[in-house]
């Protein structure tokens, strides 16, 4: 792999300070935790339903969703493997949803919160209706936002009175790490989460609770569906994802899903000076959204090309 050339004139040691800086979102190396009770929301396809089958069988799960029927659907699933479940149809969009989900979490002793649910719309920002931004808000940022207000207090104090740990899971997204055209509204809502989430495990360093910000790059999920995009050829599986979530969490702050050296990743994500080069071709590939065709050169510089950072 080929680097900048200030980072090669500069040497290996200079390349590996830099990669520390990745490192310092790693946190601390523990070893895994076995949670008791978890709660999933967007638990009926997807993500969160590949959370529930991931997690070990011992471990209650609290799922929730809007549609009842699939709901039903996917606790009897589970229950016959053996789990307890308990559901709640309930709808994130909704102030009385995100308190009825706040209110029945209580009930229990929740100690792994997976915030998964999450909506987007595609089309040009201007052209979009203006209800689907405020519903993409409401469930990609209010929600967790009221979810960690309302249930991560108890949690951690739980966990600090039993000696044991409890953990969060944001589902964000590699949208987080730049603009998305034609995705405006969900890209900036990912990178909510993505900022919030490194803040939170700042602040809970030395408390009784490990906070992962999961990045999935494209995953087979009706999201695509539901936002009039065409499903990648290189998407991941939603059970791979969950997977590799359950196996982060305690062992970094961001994970970048579908990576390999994820310091190495993590440097060129953080840094936009480097991430940026990616953008333009990977945005028109991805979405057919794109700006029109004055916006981004044709031509592209084939040093920088070579030099380019991984995909993401």
């Amino acid at each position: 792999m080929l680097f900048p050339h200030w980072i090669a004139i500069a040497g290996p040691q200079a390349l590996q300070r830099l990669l520390s800086v990745s490192e310092a979102f790693c946190g601390e190396h523990r070893h895994g935790t076995q949670y008791r009770t978890a709660l999933i929301t967007g638990a009926t396809s997807g993500i969160g339903a590949a959370f529930g089958e991931a997690l070990p069988p011992e471990t209650m799960l609290l799922l929730t969703g809007r549609r009842s029927e699939r709901l039903a659907a996917s606790a009897a699933r589970l229950t016959a493997q053996g789990r307890t479940i308990h559901t709640l149809a309930a709808d994130l969009s909704s102030a009385s949803g995100r308190i009825a989900v706040v209110e029945w979490a209580r009930g229990f002793a929740v100690d792994l919160l997976i915030c998964n649910a999450g909506l987007g719309t595609s089309g040009r920002f201007v052209e979009t209706f203006s209800a689907a931004h405020k519903e993409t808000i409401e469930v990609n940022i209010v929600a967790p936002l009221e979810l960690l207000d309302g249930l991560l207090p108890s949690m951690v104090a739980s966990a600090r009175k039993l000696g044991r740990r409890c953990g969060v899971i944001i589902v964000s997204s590699t949208a987080a790490f730049g603009a998305r055209p034609g995705m405006a509204c969900y890209a900036a809502s990912k990178a909510f989460l993505l900022r919030l989430g490194q803040a939170l495990a700042a602040e809970l360093r030395d408390q009784p609770v490990d906070l992962l910000v999961l990045c999935p790059t494209y995953t087979y999920t009706e999201f695509f569906a539901r936002a009039g995009l065409p499903i990648p050829r290189d998407a991941m599986t939603p059970d791979a994802v969950a997977r590799e979530g359950l196996a982060a969490l305690g062992r970094r702050t961001v994970h970048l899903c579908g990576r390999g050296y994820q310091p190495l990743d993590q440097f060129f994500a953080f840094n936009p000076s480097l991430a940026v080069w990616r953008w333009p071709r990977r945005l028109r590939m991805s979405n057919r959204l794109a700006a029109p065709q004055g916006d981004f050169p044709r031509k592209t510089d084939h040093r920088k090309r070579r030099l380019a950072p991984p995909r993401l």
